[in-house]
Parts: C-alpha cells; sequence; structure tokens
C-alpha cells in the first residue's frame, strides 16, 4: 500500500475478497467494486498475490509430491504436508527428474516420508518413498496416494479456467502465490486471514515499473486453458 493513491478504505475490499474467494476475483470485476481503473485493480491483485510470496519450512511429516501443467505450458511443482495440509508450489521451466527430485529435497526433512506418482522424474529422490500407479487406475494403496495435491491442483486450474481465462507465463508465480495463500490460512477467521496478507506484506513493494517490467517484456505470452 506505500505511495498508493487509494483510499485506505478501499484496500480492505480486495484483502476480503482475495482472502475468501475460493477460485480468486478478476481485476475487472475488482475495478467494478472499487470504481478504479483496470489498471489500478489489477496493480492491487498482483501487489497483494505479493504479499505471500513467503518461504516455508521443510516438511517433516509424510508429504504428497506432484506436479501440474497451466495451459499445456508452464509446470508447477507442488509438495502437500498431509498431517499438516500446508502446500509449497514451485512453478518450473523443466520436468526432469533433477529438477523435480531437486524441489521435494529442498522442501522435506531427510526423514520424511512422500507419496507420488509412478512418474519417473521422482525415482531420483533421496527419500522413503511409495508410489501409486494411476496408469493402472490406482489412487491409494494403503497410505499412500497423491490425492491431497491434486485436490488443490483442482482448485488452482477451476480458478485459471473459470475467473482469470489465462495467466501470462510472466506472471504465473503470483497467481500460483495467490492460490497457495489462500489455501494455506483457509482455516482462518475472514479477519484473520486478512491480516496474514497485511502482515506477510510488510517490508514488501511492488511498484507498477516492477510488475510490468522491461518494455520487451511487457506483452507477456499468456497461457490459455487446456482444451
Amino acid at each position: 500500500m506505500h505511495s498508493s493513491k487509494i483510499e485506505l478504505r478501499k484496500w480492505t475490499i480486495p484483502f476480503c475478497l482475495i482472502s475468501t474467494d475460493r477460485k480468486g476475483i478478476s481485476s475487472h470485476r475488482l475495478a467494478r467494486e472499487l470504481g478504479i481503473t483496470h489498471k489500478s485493480a489489477w496493480h492491487v491483485l498482483h501487489r497483494i498475490r505479493e504479499t505471500w510470496n513467503a518461504e516455508f519450512n521443510r516438511f517433516a511429516r509424510p508429504v504428497d509430491a506432484d506436479e501440474t501443467y497451466i495451459g499445456g505450458k508452464v509446470a508447477d511443482m507442488g509438495v502437500k504436508g498431509t498431517a499438516t495440509n500446508l502446500v509449497w508450489v514451485q512453478p518450473v521451466e523443466r520436468t526432469d527428474g533433477a529438477t523435480m527430485s531437486g524441489l521435494v529435497s529442498e522442501r522435506t526433512m531427510p526423514d520424511a516420508k512422500v507419496y507420488t506418482d509412478e512418474a519417473v522424474w521422482f525415482n531420483r529422490i533421496p527419500r522413503d518413498r511409495e508410489s501409486v500407479n494411476h496408469r493402472i487406475k490406482e489412487f491409494v494403496r494403503g497410505k499412500a496416494h497423491t490425492n491431497g495435491i491434486e485436490a488443490f491442483w483442482a482448485m488452482l486450474k477451476r480458478g485459471h479456467y473459470g475467473v482469470f481465462h489465462h495467466f501470462s507465463a510472466k506472471h504465473t508465480h503470483r497467481y500460483v502465490n495467490e492460490f497457495v495463500g489462500r489455501h494455506n490460512t483457509r482455516a482462518l477467521d475472514t479477519i484473520e486471514q486478512m491480516a496474514v496478507a497485511v502482515l506477510t506484506g510488510i517490508g514488501k513493494r511492488l511498484r507498477y515499473v516492477d510488475l510490468i517490467g522491461p518494455k520487451h517484456t511487457r506483452q507477456p505470452r499468456l497461457l490459455a486453458p487446456a482444451v
């Protein structure tokens, strides 16, 4: 909110809407709600998404690990704690073994149990691992499953298809921040959810010039929903 010309009382509305609407809110809708320009509404939402760009402690308990594609082009790697119900997600450009297993290793303690599907890039994870084979319609075997992280992917994609219609590749990580932040605070009351978003924004600033970037990047590639 630093140097913002938008009234402070108006800032409470996007904090409330973005914290509670499970599929997110479009900048066009927010512009109508606040009576501001679409450009300003788009900037406001990305500034709030930036507040959820936070580091997580490594998961010590059993986790689900999985990947998904947004628009069939950009991949996300996700880890979900089965006991804590917290999610961590990282957009990635490559889905090779070194990248995927490295991210899981970075976000889990050495003694953490990891549940995955049969994807070969998880074979290199230096963790106690069990997998289910989706190719033969096996979705649960004992305690092994990836249902938790896949439920998160489903919500992310419903927001992508139904609210935003596309994510720009340039800003995909901020949209992911929004869904992760909302998921990880959804058990709180609305005022507490808003407070978390405000408090995590302390010391962070996203100027418009930094958001749009250099001139050659100002018309980013769009990721349309996969057919």
